[in-house]
This record gives structure tokens, sequence and C-alpha cells, in this order.
């Protein structure tokens, strides 16, 4: 604002000749109000180059306006674009003051997907979506979709307590919640107590007898889980948890091991054995797809041993150290005891051959000939003044290898055989008492500080595939059989004594060292060179499984020793995983649209079979 100040006029002077009249006072008002205006509009927003001033005008009335100055001297430029002058002009969805993308509204005014723009001028808003793979505002995750029971809710809020980042949700293991492709979650990372360090179900411990019973509640929150495991009664018959079978019975070789895992199947006569479907054990002659240790479903092997579709499954090598037998004692009292078997404690000797018949018996043991053997007590008649006697109608060698509760307890045990250079196992023990102080036997023999007067049955398999040597020892009787066939036989009491077999590496036979010849006395028996032995068909083909079955038998004090070497078993499990690229989705995987095109594009797959955001 101005103002004009009104003052008395001066002395009057003597007025020219032709005198100018003055400008009346409102001209001269309109002029300075019309330069004042100009001289106070904003110039607009430029972009790029500066625009020159123009040039000033002529003196008035008759001068001209100068022409309009170029940029930086050159010719005068185009009007300027209007975008980023804050104001929504035709074209333009958007105009938040200034020209920058990724705000909301993009360089050249356009409204960016998202974002909503009120206010002329001012920043726009980004609209929260959920679904969009972008995690912002009040979302706790985003993957990508509006899918409940994936990770991430379809209000975008975790489900339980899983993990998620971008577009990708996983379960997290130890958090005691059982989602996505977890088996178990008992709240921790923890092995050997049933749910394994990566939430998958777990074996117990080869030394053991198997295996978890695990239980998955759902807890108040909604969740499911924490899992539960506890030890299954093996032995009971009933398969429960991770048990693979239980026949409720403590026998070996009769399809089920007294540690409720399968066994493999061989002919009651002899011949080529198999493995069951869920033995988790693929050997030579299988006719299996696959065998991942269980009969469920979804896993990729299926519960018939088959691959599922959407896996691949591969063989990996079983290579235990060491590795673990199970073995049956049956422990007996003294010949003079309560309840004493005739055969304990009673016979002293240098080894008896011919004790046993050749074959093995339909229930899978050794049968005593028809006949009385010297150091045996059936059918020998008790020589007078015996005390106690016995009756010789009794099959007392029938008793040695099953349970018969009136003569002797049951017990279930492992023998760990570490594995030697040269491949094969063995167990060596020169104070064997492995019944000392276990519960349920019949104690310590009177006056002797030791358990004596026991037998033990150990069952193996292995793979025929040319010359192997197998050897055992100890005190007093063992009977090996291969192939159900007697194979070595160090019958009776006697000393510390190594029996042996090779197998011939292409007729199935075998020379074996042992009582039978070169006999108790010993000599010179070597069955590479095959001299001072004997010769014993096994019927074996090459390639094929067969079992292997020790028996022994501890019947006098003083020592106690045994020793079983065994050559190594070539078997295999299955690995199975998800193929990710077949265009078939099975956990883990999010998706899969076929290698082709899972190129994580925005809402599609990516290469890994996860979810892209959107």
């Amino acid at each position: 604002m101005f103002s004009v100040e009104s003052r008395p006029p001066a002395s009057p002077e003597p007025a020219p000749t032709r005198a100018r009249r003055p400008a009346p006072f409102a001209a001269v008002m309109m002029s300075l109000c019309c330069v004042l205006a100009l001289a106070c509009v904003e110039k607009p927003k430029t972009s790029g180059l500066m625009e020159g001033d123009g040039g000033a005008g002529g003196p008035p009335p008759t001068g001209e306006g100068g022409a309009g100055g170029a940029a930086n001297g050159a010719a005068g430029g185009a009007p300027p674009s209007p975008c980023g002058d804050g104001v929504v002009q035709s074209g333009e969805s958007c105009d938040d003051g200034n020209r920058v993308g990724g705000d909301g509204c993009s360089s050249t005014c356009a409204r960016e997907p998202h974002y909503t723009c009120p206010t002329a001028g001012h920043p726009c808003v980004h609209d929260v979506v959920c679904g969009d793979g972008i995690v912002e505002a009040t979302e706790q995750c985003d993957d990508g979709n509006t899918t409940n029971n994936d990770g991430c809710s379809s209000t975008c809020t975790l489900e339980c307590r899983r993990s998620c980042t971008g577009a990708t949700c996983t379960a997290v293991c130890g958090d005691g919640a059982v989602e996505g492709t977890e088996q178990c979650d008992d709240g921790n990372t923890t092995a050997g107590d049933g749910c394994s360090p990566t939430c998958a179900w777990e074996h117990r411990a080869a030394s053991m007898a198997e295996g978890w019973s695990c239980s998955t509640p759902k807890g108040t929150d909604g969740c499911i889980g924490p899992t539960v495991c506890v030890v299954t009664t093996c032995g009971n018959g009933v398969v429960e948890g991770t048990e693979q079978c239980d026949d409720g019975n403590s026998t070996t070789g009769d399809g089920c091991s007294p540690t409720c895992r399968l066994e493999p199947v061989c002919p009651p006569a002899g011949g080529p054995c198999s493995t069951v479907c869920g033995s988790g054990t693929l050997l030579s002659g299988d006719d299996k797809g696959c065998d991942d240790g269980n009969r469920v479903d979804g896993d990729g092997c299926s519960s018939s041993c088959t691959i599922e579709t959407g896996y691949a499954c591969k063989p990996v090598p079983i290579n235990p150290n060491p590795l673990f037998l199970p073995v049956v004692y049956h422990d007996f009292q003294s010949w003079m005891d309560p309840n004493g078997h005739p055969d304990f404690e009673h016979y002293f000797g240098d080894g008896q051959a011919g004790i046993v018949e050749p074959k093995l018996s339909a229930a899978g043991v050794p049968v005593h000939v028809g006949a009385c053997v010297p150091m045996t007590s059936n059918l020998c008649v008790p020589p007078a003044g015996a005390t106690p006697p016995w009756d010789p109608k009794v099959d007392w060698f029938g008793m040695w290898y099953v349970d018969t509760p009136a003569y002797n307890k049951t017990i279930v045990q492992t023998l760990q055989l570490p594995k030697l250079a040269d491949g094969s196992f063995q167990f060596s023990n020169d104070a064997f008492f492995p019944l000392d102080g276990v519960p349920g036997t019949w104690g310590t023999t009177p006056g002797l500080g030791h358990d004596y007067g026991f037998t033990s049955i150990v069952r193996y398999w292995f793979q025929y595939d040319g010359t192997a040597t197998l050897t055992f020892a100890g005190d007093d009787d063992v009977f090996v059989f291969i192939n159900k066939v007697l194979a070595v036989d160090l019958g009776g009491p006697h000393q510390h004594t190594q029996g042996s077999i090779t197998l011939d590496a292409v007729d199935g036979t075998g020379y074996a060292c042992d009582f039978v010849a070169p006999g108790p006395a010993g000599g010179a028996c070597d069955t590479n060179r095959k001299t001072g032995g004997h010769s014993v068909s096994l019927g074996l083909a090459r390639g094929s499984v067969y079992e292997i079955a020790v028996f022994q038998a501890e019947r006098h004090s003083v020592d106690s020793h045994y020793r079983l070497t065994l050559d190594s078993l070539t078997s295999s499990t299955s690995v199975c995983a998800n193929v990710c690229g077949d265009g078939i989705v099975v956990p883990p995987e999010q998706c899969d649209l076929g290698a082709e095109h899972n190129t994580g594009a925005p809402g599609g797959c990516k290469p890994d079979c996860t979810r892209a955001a959107q």
C-alpha cells in the first residue's frame, strides 16, 4: 500500500507561452497500480533451463515492449510443463508439488498403484492392501495372498507362531506349534526326545527298543501344539507310535525283532531273504520302489513303498558304526538249585560235535539229535545216585533258546559291534557276564560271583557276493547256522575256542574249522586253503541275502568268553524329496507352475517354488 500527501501549491511561476497540461490525478494513480501489479506477479515453475526475462519497454507513450528473453541468451522457449506446481491440471491424476516418483505421484503426475492423493500440493497416502506382498502399517505379515492356514492370514496377521518374510512364511521349529510341513513340535530343538531338531518324528536309538508315541493337542490359542512324546511299551503286542511292529514276544527271526523293528523275511526251510515295506531297508532283489522306514503317505514314499507323484527318492547306503544287534538271553538255574536245569553247572569237557541237527527247526532254533549225546541230558538216563535226577524223556535242550518260565528268565539286550578296518563288525569280550546285576534274572550263581548259566541268540543278514570269512569264539557251546544250515559246530562245554568258515567265491559252499574237523584238540586247519577242516553245502546264490544265526551257551563256570565277527551287509534306505519345477505342488512347496514358468513374476511362483509378491 502507498499514500499520496497533499501539499500547498508553490508560488506561481510565469507560465510559458504554450504550457503542457498536467495529467489528471486519477490517471496517475492507475499507472502506478499497474506497475506495482506487474512487479508482484510470481513467475511460473519451470523445468530444465531458466527462461530469460523480457526486454524493457520503451518510454511512454510511444515506446514498444522488448522482445521475450531467450534461455541463456537464445531465442525465447515454449511454455513450461505445469506438473509439479501443486495444481491438478488437464492430463494429470495428481500433483503433489514435486516431480519425484515413488512417493505416490510419479514424475509425470500420474497416481502410482496402492496410493491415494486426496489433496493437491500435499503428499500422497499409501493404501495398506493385505495380499500385495508388502508388509506395512499394522500388518504383521503379507505373503502376497489372502489365503488362511498358510502362515499369514487373510487379514495379514501371523497364524500361530510362524515367521514370514515378504511373501514367504515358514514354520518355526521349536516354537511348540505344529505348522506347515512339521510332523511335530515339542517346543525345543533337542534330539532324542521323539521329535527331532527339524520337527520330524524320531526313531529311538538302535541300541534301544522302539519307539516313541507322540500326541499334539490343540491349545487354547487355537494353535496345534506343543507335541508331547512318551516311550512306547515294546512287546505288549500293540503297534504304537514309531514301532515298526510288535508281535508281543521276544523271538528273533520271526519278522519282528524283540526291539519292535521289522526283520528280513526268510523261507523257513532256507533260501534268499527279502525285506518288508516299512523296514527302512532295501536289499538286493527287493521289488520295492522305495522304503523310508515308515508306512506313512505324503512323505514321498507311500505306505505301500511306491514313489509318490511329485517326489523323487534315491537309495542311500546304510553304514552303521557301530552295528547294534538285538540279543536274547535265557538265564538258567544250576542243576542242583531249585528249578535247576540238568545241562547247567553239570558237565565238564573239551567240546562235543554232533549235539544238534544240521538244520534249524521251523521255529528257527536248533534241535537236539534223536539220541543221547555226551554233555547233554536229552534221552540220557541219569546215573545211579545222581542228585537231583532228571527225566530223560523231557526235551531239556529244547528249553535252551525258547521262553520256558519254569526254568529260564528271558532278557532282551543289544550287542554293540564296532566296525573294523576291513569293513567287518566284531564283538569281543573275555569277561562275558551280560546278566550280572540285571533285574529279572535268577541272579548271581551261588558262591561264584557272577551270573553263570545262560544262552544267547543273535541273528544277522548278509549279502553273498563272494569270498568272506566269518569267525566265532566262545565257551561253551557255539552253533552257527547260515541259510538255516549248521555251518560251524563248537558244541559242548570247553575252553575258549575259535571256529570259522570261509565262503566260496562262486559255488555257495563254505569251508569250516570247528569240532567236526579238526575236532576239539584243534590242529592245522586253514579255511582259506581248505585244509584240516570240512566243506559245508550252504545253498547260497551270489547277490542274494541270507540269515546268519548264532546260538551260544555259557554252561559252566569259571570263565566266559565270546567273540563274534560278521561281514558287512550291503543295504540302503530311501531318502525322498519334492521335485520343484515339475508342475505338481507337494509339501513343502507353496506353488509350482513348472520350471519354465517359475520365473518369480509378481503374484507368480519363484524358481524355489515359493510364492512371489503381487
